[in-house]
This record gives C-alpha cells, sequence and structure tokens, in this order.
C-alpha cells in the first residue's frame, strides 16, 4: 500500500540525514515532493564572541535561546516510500497542552488571540497555503501579506509559523502564554538587585522622596522562603492557628542575636525589615506547601482519614450482583429499652447488627441484643438473614411479609469492621460456610455501602450490660439524666418497630439513580427490592443453598441441655418434643439417669432450641412447654438478668426468712410456756386424784362431738325432726351434765 501523507500530521524518522520529528506541510505525489518542517530544537552554538564579555546583573534570568525552526525541507517522495518500507518512518501523535484546549481567561488574552488568527487566515486555510506554497516554494508570499495586512513585523510573523509548526495549524496554537509570563502567582524573588513587586505603601512613597529609596519592608526573598519552610517543617501536628505559627517561625529562625543578662541567654528583638509580615509567611505558606497537606496538617490523622479527605471510589466496584457481598455493621441505639420480666427495669441501650447487600442497597437482615460488638453476636445477624424467614418471624412475634422475591443465600463475601472480623472465630466461620470474609480499610466507610446510612442513629457511650445489675444500671442512668422510666419498649418490640422501618426501606427507598438504559427498558421498580428482583432474574445474582442444621450448628451459641424423666431441660427450663420421644426419653433417663446433650438457642428468644435428631438426620427444633417457669417472648439476657438478680436478693430473702421464722418460734415458745404454768397452777391446786385416762379421755371425746353437733344444728335450719344418732348421744350427754349442774345434785 503506498505511503499518503496528510497535511499536519507528525512523523518521525529514525535514522539518516532527516532523523528527528517533522510536522507534515504538504504531500504532492504529482511532482513526487514531501514539504516538511523539523521540530527538534536547534542550539545556538555556545562558542564565546569575540571581545570584552557582555556584563550580566545578577538578576536577570538567562534563558537558553533556541533557533526558531520554519525551514522547509522539500524531500523527495521516494525517499520518504524507502524509509517507510524500511521502518525507519513511523506516525507518532503529539498532545497538546492543557492551555491548548481551553478558552482564553482574560479579554486581553483573547483580544490578542483574535488578532493574531486574523493575521495568520492565510496560513491557517489549506487550500491559499498549498497555492502559496507550490508557487513561491517557501514562506515568502504569505509571510509579505500578512506583514502588510496585520501591521507585524516579518519577526513576528515567523515567530507565529513557528507556533502553528510547532502546536500544529490550528487558531489554538496562537494562544498567548500568559501562564509562563511571571504574572500573578508567578514567584518572584527578591535576591539580589530585583526590587519588590507591586505598588508601593505611603510610607515607602514619603521615605523615596527623602533619597531612601529602599521600602520599609523588603520583599521575600529564597532565603526568607527557605528559613519559613524550615521553621513550619517543625511545628507539631495539628498546626495551630497562623498568628500563633507566625510567632513560632519568627522566633525561631529570624531572631539571630542574643545577650546575657543574669546568667541566662535572652533573645534580642529583632529589627522591623530583617524578618517578614504575617501576610509574607502565610504567602510563603500557601505558595509552597500543597492545600492537602495543609489540611493534613491543621488536624489529627484519623480525624482528616476520617472526616477531612475526599472519598474515591465506590462500594460497588467489584460486586457483580445481589448477594454477592454482604456488609455488616453494628451500632449502639439511641433508645432505652426496658425489661419484659418487669418494665420498671432498665436494659440500656441496644446494640444493632444490620446486613445490607452491596448491590442492591437492601437490608437482608438484621439482629438487636444488649451485648456487642463481637464475632459471636455478627453471626448470629447473619443467622437472621439466611434462616427461613417465617421461622425468624415466629421467633420474634411479628407478621411475615415477603420482601425479597428470592430468598437470601450464603454470600460470596462479608465486610464487616475489624473488631468484629479479625478473630479466629470469624476465620473458622467462614471455612466452614465455605465463604470470603474481609473487611474495609479504617476509616473508609465509603467502602462499606449503604450499611453505614442505615445507622441514622447517634453513637453513643453504652454501659455495659451485666445480667443482675439492675440497680447500678439505674445510678448510672441517674448519673446521665436519663429517666429510664420513659423507656417503654422491650427488646422484641424494639425489634418488631425495626422489622417495620426496614421493611419500608426495601419496598419504598428511591434508587432511580442505579437504573442504566436497560433496567428502565425492562420496568424495574427503582427500590431496593427491585434491584434485588431484577438482578435474579438476569441471572447475576449469587445463589449457593445452605442447608438450615449447618445454619444452626455453625451460627447459633450451644450450651448443655439435660434429660431428665420429664423431657428436655435447658437453663432449668423445660422443652417439650414428640410424645413418643418424649416417652423414649423419660424411659432413658428413669432406668439409666440423667444425660447431657448439646443444644443450639437463639439469644433472642426463649421459645425454640434445637439438638441433633435421635431418630433421624438433621436437627430437631423443641419448643417451650407450656409448664416452663419462663414465657416464650423473654430473651435469654432477660432470664438471665431475673435469675441473677434473684441470686442477688438471695441473701436478703433469706435474712428476711429467718426473722419471721424466729419470730414464729418465740409465738410457739410463748403457747408452750403458757400451758406449762397453767397446768402446774392446776395440779397445784387439784388435791383430788385425777381420773382415769380412759374416763378423761371419753370426757374429752364427748365434750368435741357435742361441740360438733351444736355447730351443725345451728348451720343447718333444714333438718327435719327426726334425730340422728349423733343428735341423740348429745343431747343425752347434755341433759347429764344440766342435771348435774343443778343445786343439791349428788356429784359421786
Amino acid at each position: 500500500m503506498p505511503l499518503i501523507l496528510k497535511h499536519n500530521e507528525v512523523i518521525k524518522i529514525i535514522s539518516g540525514f532527516y532523523a528527528g520529528v517533522h510536522r507534515v506541510i504538504l504531500d504532492e505525489p504529482l511532482i513526487h515532493q514531501t514539504v516538511l518542517v523539523k521540530l527538534d530544537p536547534i542550539e545556538i552554538s555556545q562558542e564565546r564572541k569575540r571581545g570584552r564579555p557582555k556584563t550580566i546583573e545578577s538578576n536577570q534570568v538567562q534563558f537558553n535561546y533556541k533557533k526558531i525552526n520554519t525551514e522547509l525541507n522539500w524531500i523527495h517522495r521516494d525517499e520518504i516510500s524507502a524509509l517507510y518500507e524500511s521502518d525507519l518512518l513511523i506516525r507518532i501523535n503529539i498532545e497538546p497542552e492543557v492551555v491548548f484546549l481551553t478558552p482564553p481567561k482574560s479579554n486581553k488574552e483573547s483580544s490578542l488571540l483574535n488578532k493574531r488568527v486574523e493575521a495568520m487566515k492565510d496560513f491557517l486555510g489549506y487550500e491559499m497555503l498549498r497555492i502559496r506554497l507550490l508557487n513561491d516554494f517557501g514562506w515568502g508570499g504569505l509571510v509579505k501579506k500578512a506583514v502588510n495586512n496585520s501591521g507585524y513585523k516579518t519577526t513576528q510573523i515567523y515567530k507565529l509559523i513557528s507556533l502553528l509548526c510547532k502546536h500544529g495549524f490550528s487558531e489554538n496554537s496562537l494562544r498567548t502564554r500568559f501562564d509562563k509570563c511571571g504574572g500573578f502567582g508567578k514567584p518572584r524573588p527578591c535576591d539580589g538587585t530585583r526590587k519588590k513587586a507591586g505598588r508601593k505603601s505611603a510610607f515607602d512613597k514619603l521615605i523615596a522622596v527623602n533619597g531612601v529609596p529602599s521600602p520599609q519592608q523588603p520583599g521575600i526573598s529564597t532565603d526568607w522562603t527557605n528559613r519559613v519552610l524550615a521553621a513550619y517543617s517543625t511545628i507539631p501536628k495539628p498546626n495551630p492557628n497562623m498568628s500563633q505559627m507566625y510567632k513560632t517561625i519568627i522566633n525561631s529562625s529570624f531572631v539571630q542575636k542574643v545577650k546575657i543578662e543574669n546568667g541566662v541567654f535572652v533573645n534580642i528583638k529583632p529589627t522591623i525589615g530583617s524578618y517578614p509580615n504575617l501576610s509574607q509567611v502565610r504567602r510563603i505558606i500557601q505558595k509552597y506547601i500543597s492545600k492537602t497537606l495543609l489540611l493534613q496538617n491543621k488536624t489529627t490523622k484519623n480525624h482528616y482519614a476520617n472526616n477531612v479527605r475526599g472519598m474515591i471510589g465506590k462500594a460497588i466496584e467489584g460486586v457483580s450482583g445481589p448477594g454477592h457481598t454482604w456488609a455488616i455493621d453494628s451500632t449502639v441505639g439511641d433508645i432505652y429499652l426496658c425489661s419484659a420480666i418487669n418494665r420498671s427495669w432498665p436494659v440500656g441501650r441496644p446494640i444493632i447488627y444490620v446486613i445490607v447487600d452491596v448491590w442492591s442497597t437492601i437490608v437482608v437482615g438484621f439482629y438487636v441484643c444488649l451485648t456487642g460488638p463481637s464475632w459471636d453476636m455478627a453471626k448470629i445477624s447473619l443467622f437472621c438473614s439466611l434462616f427461613d424467614p417465617k421461622k425468624i418471624a415466629e421467633i420474634w412475634g411479628y407478621e411475615y411479609v415477603p420482601v425479597l422475591s428470592q430468598a437470601p443465600s450464603m454470600p460470596y463475601t462479608v465486610l464487616s469492621d475489624r473488631g468484629e472480623n479479625l478473630s479466629k472465630a470469624a476465620k473458622d466461620t467462614a471455612y466452614e460456610l465455605k465463604m470470603s470474609d474481609s473487611f474495609t480499610p479504617p476509616y473508609r466507610g465509603q467502602l462499606k455501602g449503604g450499611v453505614e446510612v442505615q445507622h441514622r442513629l447517634i453513637k453513643d457511650e453504652q454501659f455495659v450490660f451485666v445480667p443482675g445489675a439492675i440497680d447500678a444500671r439505674k445510678k448510672e442512668l441517674e448519673l446521665r439524666q436519663v429517666k429510664y422510666q420513659d423507656a417503654t419498649l422491650t427488646v422484641r418490640e424494639y425489634t418488631q418497630l425495626l422489622q417495620v422501618h426496614y421493611t419500608e426501606y426495601n419496598t419504598t427507598a428511591d434508587r432511580s439513580d442505579r437504573l442504566d438504559a436497560h433496567m428502565k427498558a425492562c420496568n424495574v421498580t427503582p427500590t431496593p427490592a427491585g434491584l434485588w428482583e431484577y438482578g435474579h432474574n438476569v441471572g447475576i445474582g449469587t445463589n449457593r443453598e445452605t442447608s438450615q442444621s449447618e445454619l444452626i450448628t455453625h451460627l447459633l451459641p450451644t450450651a448443655k441441655a439435660t434429660i431428665n424423666r420429664t423431657g428436655i431441660s435447658f437453663m432449668s427450663k423445660e422443652y417439650k418434643t414428640t410424645p413418643e420421644l418424649d416417652e423414649e426419653l423419660a424411659t432413658l433417663a428413669k432406668r439409666f439417669g440423667k444425660n447431657e446433650i448439646d443444644a443450639y438457642y437463639f439469644p433472642g428468644s426463649i421459645s425454640k432450641i434445637w439438638i441433633q435428631n435421635f431418630n433421624g438426620n438433621g436437627m430437631l427444633e423443641l419448643n417451650i412447654s407450656d409448664y416452663a417457669n419462663a414465657s416464650q417472648e423473654l430473651t435469654f439476657d432477660e432470664v438471665a438478668d431475673a435469675h441473677e438478680y434473684s441470686l442477688i436478693q438471695k441473701a436478703e430473702l433469706k435474712h428476711s426468712m429467718l426473722m419471721k421464722k424466729l419470730e414464729f418460734q418465740e409465738k410457739k415458745d410463748e403457747i408452750v410456756n403458757n400451758a406449762k404454768r397453767l397446768t402446774k397452777d392446776a395440779k397445784e391446786n387439784n388435791l383430788k386424784a385425777p381420773p382415769p385416762i380412759n374416763l378423761s379421755r371419753n370426757m374429752e371425746s364427748n365434750s368435741n362431738v357435742i361441740l360438733q353437733d351444736k355447730q351443725q344444728n345451728n348451720t343447718d335450719s333444714h333438718l327435719t325432726t327426726e334425730e340422728s344418732p349423733s343428735t341423740s348421744h348429745h343431747l343425752n350427754v347434755m341433759k347429764l351434765i344440766l342435771d348435774n349442774m343443778q343445786p343439791g345434785a349428788s356429784h359421786d
């Protein structure tokens, strides 16, 4: 394929006489000529001219002048083609500087550019440029016309030609480079004889009239700049305000004289003009210290990383779809809860674990507890997200509302904080459930997606929940000036409230910014639940089945349960199974004694536990018995709280019972002593011999019968006239007693 070059194209000849970078001006196959301009700079010879060397003031800036290269090289196309076929000619692209891609920043710069464009309009038009070059075989005709039309000098026109050759034949190549002229913002140190820039102050004008040309306050020199920067680097971080730093800088770098007074070195204050003023120091610091470094130096490292620095990246990067990455985080709820056992008992502020799917931002699960943060509690929140949602609703006592079209399954990655994740238990759980555990870098909350947004709660200090320390919690709340009597929700009720909140969020939160053109064409609902459903429908969701038994054994805590004659007891609570199994376990316990087995429990409710199935595979679910000494809405923390509280009160209760026993013993002793006294008196006063014991017993029995019959006659008004045997006996005895009581009766 023959070589065809374009106007304004840049080529590079690797070797030979024409080696270097060239811009193509013309390529004319008909006349077998290619016109190039070499862009490589040509250094002027550095040989010293004859005669006395020119005196150069120290304040003059030396430039390495380069020859303006506008020479046209007419090369035969056969030579160009031979170089191309030998791979010694390659096409290159020169990226323009940013200044040539932006519009002029001032009216003055814009007017100068327009004037240059008007002068070089024949050079910018390809047809006119081609015709004149082929006729004149050089720039002469175009230059002469440009000089006549613009008023520029010939050297100025050639300078503009060099700009077009260097930067390309476009209008922006003629831009004035005000950014390189030492204008505003450019350092101009007052070294040597360079004068201070800017307008003079009123005082400087007055002293100049009196023959003192030097200003009162000199300009910034290189020495001052170095001293200020060196002193600034020694100021501890976080930096104080500028006025305080200014005093430190002047005192450390510009106080150079001292004197001895009473054997102590005392600094001599510098004279005016021998040190920079506050504005000059501020200019040096702001000029040579980057803005980001100034921000870092003004605050602590952690505060800068957490609140000041810019956020880069998004949590969704590297996440393929819903269910791929879950972010888990915990926080302290801005609410005080009460105990379900006794609502006057405060239990403190809850710890809330929330798990959010990073891709869809949907809340897949949460857990409310009173202890943490730890991996033991974090994996229970995983259990709440992965276990049967109907069972979770039954445990917490709320209505099951199907929100997710696809039930959550074990994710590929669980993203959590170092506090929960950086532990051996977390690694063991990840290995057992075949998932990847990871944690975000410190102070990079934006990489955890929406899980931080879910915690729009004040993360304040929470006192440690110690079971039984109810009075201590009350005192602590009083010291914090918090009315614990205002706590109205229990853990269970607060969980039900959060369930409604997260259900509302999953179905109503606006995620319109996440929809692309394909999602809009598919009428995807712009909510977290809608994104979750769409991701699984198109096949980018992560689905990995994990048996319920594995979730129970790997995510729930375990403790010992006892098999006894009444069934299975766990933490002194009875749990029921099937009648057949209860009978079998009771028989085994009766014949072979008690036995302990491992039981898995959900700390948020005592309503259920799980044990290994004796007669089959998997796990066996046990519900709390109706005869257990606790109701199913309680949590294990609340049960432990009440148990420990009772143990704390046990000593006082025993003391109170002992005091009552002593009081009753005193009463019994008083009765016995009184009886002894009366009996002794009766024996002393009765001189006759006592009747036989049989007669005394019969008389006592008859008197009891008389009293019983008398009571019966008083209460039973419906009796007939027919007398019963007991009534007849009663009347006979009463008659005998009454006869003996008559005067003159014989008492033998």
